[in-house]
């Protein structure tokens, strides 16, 4: 008869290998698949792809500041917090960061100047500094 340790070590050696490779073949497979998603209407503002094929990098700071995924490693380009955006269906229309604690401190928008100051007109919540 197989004591505990016996039956663990022969569940781990015949399928950690099995899942192991399952797991591979899963992940290639959605690299894969994501290397082919476009981005219609985004063009990368480091290397100048358009459209952005791949995973596209929306700048959480900047208005209308997108990196493809090479460039994104590039520290000198990426900068501030990017939000990766794998299914461009998924994407925010918009994006506002809040920095630092309350409304009344400094609100940054990846947003035209005009959507931010209709925005912050519409929330009527006092003297905002963008």
């Amino acid at each position: 008869m197989l004591t505990f340790d016996q039956i663990k070590q022969e569940i781990r050696n015949t399928w950690y290998p099995v899942l192991r490779d399952m797991l591979y073949e899963h992940i290639e497979s959605k690299r894969e698949t994501q290397s082919k998603v476009v981005h219609e209407g985004f063009a990368c503002d480091g290397c100048k792809m358009n459209p952005i094929v791949g995973i596209r990098y929306m700048c959480s700071v900047r208005a209308n500041f997108d990196l493809c995924e090479n460039c994104e490693k590039d520290p000198s380009l990426s900068q501030h917090t990017m939000l990766k955006i794998r299914n461009p269906q998924r994407a925010p229309a918009k994006l506002i960061c809040q920095y630092g604690t309350g409304m009344n401190k400094s609100i940054v928008s990846a947003m035209t100047n005009a959507d931010l100051l209709s925005s912050i007109s519409a929330l009527n919540v006092g003297n905002l500094m963008p």
